[in-house]
Parts: structure tokens; sequence; C-alpha cells
């Protein structure tokens, strides 16, 4: 994780209200984690306004993230899992989805795949 591009989105979080980013787009996660992926699969870097940041991406990239980004918490999900399951998943685990049902806002980086996750694991 880079801490001046961590703390430059928080920033920015803080000011718009938002509880959480979903930063999804490959230039974004390179200046925000240091970590370069392929694009083969769905991965993404999740950001609370407090707390750690963590990584969810195939297990077929999770030895090169956590080699890149070692202080990057990583989940993973095997190529035939549902990928925007296991964003879903990862958010609800942590408490999000019940925050962002009593309204708190979730914000995503640039394409709206990211919101697709959460609305599907939500049944919207």
């Amino acid at each position: 994780m880079i801490a001046d591009a961590l703390s430059r989105l928080r920033d920015v979080m803080q000011q718009a209200e938002v509880d959480i980013m979903i930063v999804d787009h490959g230039e974004l996660l390179a200046w925000l984690t240091g970590y370069t992926v392929s694009e083969t699969l769905y991965r993404a870097c999740l950001v609370p306004l407090t707390g750690a940041p963590w990584m969810v991406l195939r297990q077929l990239d999770e030895a090169p993230c956590r080699s890149q980004s070692p202080q990057l918490v990583v989940e993973s999900y095997r190529d035939d899992e549902d990928p925007w399951f296991a964003v879903a998943h990862s958010l609800t685990r942590r408490g999000f989805l019940l925050l962002w049902h009593d309204g708190a806002q979730l914000a995503t980086a640039v394409t709206p795949s990211a919101r697709r996750a959460v609305a599907r694991f939500a049944g919207h």
C-alpha cells in the first residue's frame, strides 16, 4: 500500500462522507497498492475510511500480490468461483453491507462492476 496515495484517497472519502471505496481500475490499483495484475478475472482493493485496506483477487494472483504489496491483506477466490460474490462476501464479513443498507454511501472507482458486486449479493 502506498501511504501517500492512501492518505489522499481517504481525505477525499471523508469529504464525500464515503465509508468504503472499491478500487477496481488497473491504473488506480497500481497507484494505490503498487501491485499490478492481469485483468483476466475481477480484482479490487477495498479501502475503508478507517482500518486496513484489503485486496480481493483470484487465487492464482495471491502470491504475486503478497510479494509486491506485503503489507496488504489479501483474500482470494478460485477461478471457478464468482468474483463479484467474493467481493460482496468480503464486505459483509466486515459489516459493510449492513452499513450500506442503513444508508451509508458506497463509492466505486471508474467502473460499475464493483457496484454490481454488492447489488447482486444484496439481491437488487
